[in-house]
């Protein structure tokens, strides 16, 4: 009869909704979706703060900054970075250095534990490194902040060991996808980077927790911008014969990065082993490479405007901070035209 079709097709529909969580391997795991969607939501909010915050302080730094000397340049990022070395010497010590590799150390060491005043204290440190003017990005500091927030979500939730990376990794994507308004490149970012697991069982949390990040970030900011828009692109139009060039910037670029690498890690190394023996207290060490960025500041300034820059007025260095004016400058064809 009709009620025996229809029960029929209920209990079809049911067969086969299982069949397809199992194929995706959320038969017993499917509610880490619903997770990472918090997640995302959640990381959007304190991404957006995050940036909010950065950029603020940066405006005012590099205002007052040309109300002051010269030979005063190095005297904010010095600011900052005291601010940075008593936030993290007292009350964090693993929010210290570089973003990813704390994530990845913890995911490796600690099961995904992340304490929740590590991802506090890293806000509060980037803000006053990059704000100040500190030659550093927000690249590093939010993938630990949004790592940070899953790993919370997760202890709260008492989600098990096993899934406790698969909700790190939610809030890295996430933290990624709302600074660059990249839901695809912070997935994949994740995955090749931190997780190194390409299975749909961890793909799809991390999926929709990256898209609801960028969602929310979207409709707090009520826009949808690329970061770095390439102003007169549309216009732009490829053939095959630039290929080889293309080839080409691989290569250096390629090369480029390589070098930068390592010569970043053997300056951590070196500056490591030279505290170590002068005993310079932890607090002092950040300050003392904040001196060298203002040193650098000033050679540049003298070297790019003439000795008439030693007067009041002189613009950052294009290294002070993130960078993103200059990148954006480059960006602009104007910046090209005689």
């Amino acid at each position: 009869n009709a009620g025996d079709g229809a029960s029929g097709r209920g209990l079809d529909l049911r067969r086969l909704l299982r069949h397809a969580a199992s194929r995706l391997g959320f038969e017993q795991d499917w509610y880490l979706i619903v997770v990472g969607a918090m997640i995302g939501s959640v990381t959007a909010l304190a991404a957006v703060g995050f940036a909010w915050a950065l950029h603020g302080f940066e405006h005012e730094a590099f205002a007052t900054q040309r109300r002051l000397p010269l030979w005063l340049l190095p005297a904010l990022p010095m600011a900052g970075a005291l601010a940075t070395g008593l936030l993290t010497f007292f009350f964090a010590r693993d929010a210290r250095g570089h973003g990813v590799p704390n994530v990845m150390k913890a995911l490796i060491k600690n099961g995904g534990r992340i304490p929740l005043k590590v991802g506090v204290v890293k806000a509060l440190a980037s803000i006053a490194t990059v704000g100040s003017g500190g030659s550093a990005g927000p690249e590093g500091p939010i993938v630990q902040i949004g790592s940070t927030a899953g790993s919370w979500f997760g202890r709260t939730l008492r989600i098990n060991k096993e899934q406790m990376g698969t909700l790190v990794g939610c809030g890295a994507a996430a933290g990624m996808a709302s600074i660059f308004n990249a839901p695809i490149a912070g997935v994949l970012f994740c995955l090749e980077v931190l997780l190194r697991d390409f299975s749909l069982k961890t793909f799809t949390p991390i999926l929709v927790a990256s898209v609801f990040s960028s969602a929310v970030t979207q409709a707090v900011l009520g826009e949808n911008e690329a970061i770095f828009a390439g102003g007169g692109l549309h216009d732009f139009s490829f053939n095959l014969a630039e290929i080889p060039g293309y080839v080409l910037l691989g290569v250096v670029c390629g090369v480029v990065s390589v070098a930068l690498s390592q010569t970043l890690h053997a300056g951590d190394a070196f500056f490591d082993r030279h505290f170590e023996r002068r005993r310079v207290h932890p607090i002092a060490r950040p300050v003392v490479g904040a001196l060298g960025v203002g040193v650098l500041g000033i050679l540049w300034i003298l070297l790019a405007q003439g000795v008439g820059a030693s007067q009041e007025g002189s613009a950052a260095p294009a290294f002070f901070a993130d960078g993103y004016r200059s990148i954006r400058w480059l960006l602009d064809p104007e910046a090209y035209r005689g």
